[in-house]
């Protein structure tokens, strides 16, 4: 029993010491990922910035050339049916691109809590930048 328990003991801290790393290693993805998309390189990413990677986005999302996306091709963007429902004001059950970036903007709000105009690595991290990401990356 007390072999079991050490053993235990060791995968269990084992697998912690791990976790930093693969946090660090995130960190550092989404990192090089903000320094691709900041050509003024001042390490934050304002509105323009953020449409352009939201654009391309929209583009690898939109797999069946219409112009728009369904419910389907924003499944897994943590979209709700509410917000979807909001930013379709045709009610045609698509958001174009323009519908579509209406949503960025309300994220990119969110993810702004100092209201600066810009998001950096540190407001990118935060639960709000997290859920812009999913809209932009």
């Amino acid at each position: 029993m007390t072999r079991k328990l050490i053993l235990s003991s060791l995968c269990l801290a084992a697998t912690l010491a791990a976790f930093p790393a693969v946090t660090q290693a995130k960190g550092a993805d989404l990192a090089a990922w903000l320094k691709a998309q900041d050509p003024d390189n001042d390490g934050t990413l304002d509105m323009a910035e953020i449409k352009k990677a939201a654009e391309a986005k929209f583009d690898r999302l939109e797999k069946d050339k219409d112009g728009t996306l369904d419910r389907k091709e924003v499944h897994g963007l943590g979209i709700s049916k509410a917000d979807f429902a909001k930013a379709d004001p045709d009610k045609d059950g698509t958001l174009d691109k323009a519908e579509y970036l209406t949503i960025v903007e309300a994220r990119f709000k969110a993810a702004n809590p100092d209201n600066d105009g810009t998001v950096d690595l540190k407001e990118l991290q935060s639960p709000a930048g997290r859920a812009l990401l999913k809209l932009i990356r």
